[in-house]
């Protein structure tokens, strides 16, 4: 459905209830035909029956009566005949039919007697309600249950994470023997949507699923979003019927050949009355039973995952979306223990947080989070600690869940945590919980304008990364107009999914199938594929072609092979209280690849050894940082790469000055940036003249430059080491304007040579992204721009014969595969 001009609304409480509203919702410039209008008019004037139907039990087992219970509401003084149908879905033949009676105006509630269904399958129930003289049903509804099906539940290939070939990253995940790009959907269901586990309705999952599958999903992601206690009141005795919904619901999803990703919790985990969701033991060994249960229940399905938790944060409930402690016994215990685990004495901790011998070792306090001018009577080095503390207690938290998952014996069932952007900085982060997962995952929401950076950031180089949630965020103008019109929104929905595949990761999951109508809140109830009136957003039709060109292609996503450029990420400056290094990762991603068209992936600062084998390393303006990242780094110079790191580097992740230049010949002191800095070096164009790197804003407070102690001047030294070079910009130029691409470009020529780069005259505007298969190069051409952009010869000159003549509409995307070998064009998406 495109449209729907015409939609009814049914009043059934409030100061309307009884009412029926009829609306036109189209504009005309000649008047409805009148005998429209009074066919609009009769129907807005019919009696009707409001009629809900449900299974006593969604799905039932070998030996169990099926039982329909129903409900009938009318304003009608009249007799009522309610007559139920089932019927297989599979053999279309009936199984039962009965007429039940009961009168109005009160409601009616029926259950039904047992349903003689004994065949495993899907049964549809239809309901018609009659009454007042009248021809016409007053009313209609349609459910569903299922006779359980072993051997369809426990049919299906698994998803699969293949061990890479040497030298290769785990990036997408297999199923069949064949890659498996994920292009899915998020779904609970399309008539009451979270509560789907509490009222189920086979009958609906099913045509819902029929269509998702027609377009192209290839994996659905569900969960429980809210009510945990509704489920499961007492820790270990989880509701029986939700058991037997989400039975049903997974047997629909296999119907339609479609593997579920099961979310547990979200936001914060349900405590079930401990005081700390995290720490407390009350606490987790009831999410530890909750998690148990569904596990044990399902051990046998191979197509389902596990998400753990939805867009975690840790680990105060007055403080979601941030970092920040909860001040309980539990938290504070664990925070005594953490500290003496780390072999460090009181009085190490106190010189490193620049604290007196009188001061407590206590959790940080809330001012101690703010970044301030003066931070007199405040100790914001103890903030860096405390989100170190906060991630390792995560992990732990995860861990916990995961084993009790694997604990069904099921290796088929892959684990991750739904984490979102908040995760690529201070909450619960993939590059410090990665280990007790199978995947990361990372939901791509608000950074519109760093796409790319929102995937790279959360991709690990050992485990495959799915961008889990992605659609667009609706925004409104001051007037509350939208921000976006439908095309715009289809547009940057299509740029999310490209760059999610660009960003090397297993690809995308949307949110979500159908609005949630139900929701409150308009910043989520406008998001969706379909809307409330079943009508389809232009986001779905860019879904279909997106969906097609890679399921048509997966064959020749074979061989993932990593990028041989890295981003270090300084972790230690982001988990301050004075975070540079967000900006500064964001433009060394946008001044590597949309600059110089050089694909690059990231390491974490303290998982600096997994840079191995890149050929240039860049860390961007960390100002503080570990001595064992900076050893790890000097050791991948010798081996010969090249690195290039900007602004002050002779402090470690508590400010105290170390003279690690000094084995280079070199030294650095600090010094606050001006407004308008100069970088000089030989090789940086010297027909241009220097670097001018302009720092606005606060910059000059805030921001330091590395003054080498023999030459005050801004030059970039490039000092031999082993088989490699390191390349030093004393100017932290990610942070300034439009003054980073010449510097990279001096490194990446180091590394690559210049017929690696993307050519100066470029199209500005067009990102070309290439991801390396064994046999295959996908070329993900992203418009940035608002004009359309005609892709040219040598756009990129690391493929022969590169595509030539390739149109990419303003804000649109256009796909391509390339034979490595041959350079020959196999495959192309372009929108119409």
């Amino acid at each position: 459905i495109l449209a729907a001009p015409i939609v009814s609304l049914d009043r059934l409480r409030g100061r309307f209830a009884g009412g029926r509203w009829v609306l036109a919702c189209f504009q005309s410039d000649t008047p409805l035909p009148s005998d429209l209008i009074a066919h609009l008019c009769e129907y807005a004037g019919r009696p009707r029956a409001q009629v809900t139907a449900q299974p006593a039990y969604a799905c039932c087992y070998e030996g169990e009566s099926p039982v329909i219970c129903i409900r009938v509401d009318t304003p009608l003084e009249t007799e009522l005949k309610i007559n139920v149908r089932v019927y297989s879905r599979d053999t279309q033949r009936e199984v039962y039919a009965q007429t039940y009676r009961a009168t109005g105006p009160s409601p009616a509630v029926i259950r039904s007697s047992t349903v003689a269904a004994h065949e495993p399958g899907l049964y549809i129930a239809r309901i018609t309600v009659e009454g007042g003289g009248r021809s016409r049903p007053l009313g209609y509804a349609e459910t569903g249950f299922w006779i359980y099906n072993h051997d369809l539940i426990t049919s299906g290939a698994p998803l699969e994470i293949r061990e890479p070939a040497q030298g290769g990253h785990a990036a997408l995940f297999h199923r069949g023997g064949q890659p498996f790009p994920v292009t899915g959907t998020t779904y609970m269901a399309s008539d009451v949507h979270r509560k789907f586990l509490l009222e189920p309705n086979p009958a609906v999952w099913d045509a819902d699923f029929a269509a998702m599958a027609a377009a192209g999903v290839n994996l659905v992601r569900t969960g429980i979003w809210t009510g945990w206690r509704r489920i499961m009141l007492d820790s270990g005795a989880v509701d029986e019927a939700v058991l037997r919904a989400l039975t049903a619901f997974l047997l629909t999803a296999r119907r339609h050949d479609l593997p579920v990703i099961f979310t547990l919790f979200s936001f914060l985990p349900e405590a079930w009355g401990g005081r700390n969701p995290y720490l407390d033991p009350q606490a987790v060994e009831a999410q530890v039973q909750f998690a148990a249960t569904f596990a044990r229940r399902f051990a046998h399905v191979n197509t389902l995952l596990w998400d753990l938790i939805n867009e975690p944060s840790f680990c105060s409930p007055a403080r979601v979306w941030r970092t920040r402690p909860n001040y309980d016994a539990h938290e504070r215990a664990a925070w005594a223990r953490w500290l003496a685990g780390q072999d460090v004495p009181e009085d190490e901790w106190r010189e490193r947080w620049r604290m007196t011998p009188a001061d407590p070792l206590d959790l940080p306090p809330p001012e101690d989070f703010e970044d301030r001018n003066i931070f007199q009577g405040t100790h914001p080095l103890r903030v860096v600690d405390y989100r170190r503390f906060a991630q390792e207690m995560f992990a732990a938290w995860a861990a916990r869940l995961a084993a009790a998952i694997r604990a069904n014996g099921n290796r088929h069932q892959l684990i991750t945590v739904g984490q979102d952007e908040g995760g690529t900085g201070e909450r619960p982060n993939p590059w410090f919980h990665s280990h007790v997962v199978d995947f990361t995952s990372n939901h791509s929401w608000w950074q519109d304008d760093d796409l790319l950076w929102d995937s790279l950031m959360a991709r690990t180089p050992d485990r495959p990364c799915l961008i889990e949630e992605t659609g667009v965020m609706f925004t409104e103008a001051v007037d509350g107009s939208p921000w976006r019109t439908p095309d715009e929104a289809r547009s940057l929905f299509e740029r999310k999914m490209a760059l999610a595949f660009a960003g090397g990761c297993a690809g995308f999951i949307q949110w979500l199938w159908n609005t949630n109508l139900y929701n409150a809140d308009d910043n989520e109830a406008g998001i969706g594929f379909l809307r409330a009136d079943g009508s389809e957003k232009p986001e779905l039709e860019a879904f279909r072609g997106v969906a097609r060109f890679f399921r048509e292609n997966a064959h020749r996503m074979a061989g993932h092979r990593p990028e041989q450029a890295v981003i270090v990420i300084p972790h230690w400056n982001m988990f301050s209280v004075r975070d540079t290094a967000t900006r500064a990762t964001r433009q060394a991603v946008r001044t590597l690849e949309h600059g110089l068209g050089v694909p690059c992936r990231m390491v974490a600062e303290h998982r600096a050894e997994e840079a191995e084998g890149a050929r240039l390393i860049v860390l961007p303006a960390p100002r503080v940082l570990t001595e064992a990242c900076w050893r790890k780094l000097l050791r991948l110079v010798e081996d010969g790469a090249t690195l290039l790191a900007t602004g002050f580097l002779e402090a470690d992740e508590y400010w105290r000055r170390l003279d690690r230049l000094a084995p280079l010949g070199l030294g650095q002191e600090a010094h606050p940036v001006r407004q308008t800095e100069f970088v000089y070096g030989q090789d940086l164009g010297a027909a241009h003249g220097p670097i001018r790197a302009d720092f606005r804003g606060d910059a000059s407070g805030k921001l330091e430059k590395a003054v080498l102690r023999d030459d005050p001047k801004g030059l970039v030294r490039r000092v031999a080491l082993g088989e490699g070079a390191v390349l030093l910009c004393p100017v932290p130029v990610e942070l300034a304007a439009d003054a980073a691409t010449r510097v990279y470009r001096e490194a990446a020529e180091s590394a690559f040579g210049q017929d690696a780069l993307k050519p100066p005259e470029a199209v500005p505007g067009l990102l070309v992204r290439r991801v390396e298969f064994a046999e295959h190069t996908l070329f993900l051409l992203v418009n940035e721009s608002a004009a359309d952009v005609l892709c040219p010869r040598g756009c990129q000159t690391t493929v022969k014969h590169f595509i030539p003549g390739i149109s990419v509409p303003a804000g649109r995307i256009a796909l391509v595969f390339v034979e490595r070998a041959t350079g020959r064009v196999a495959s192309t998406y372009v929108p119409l």
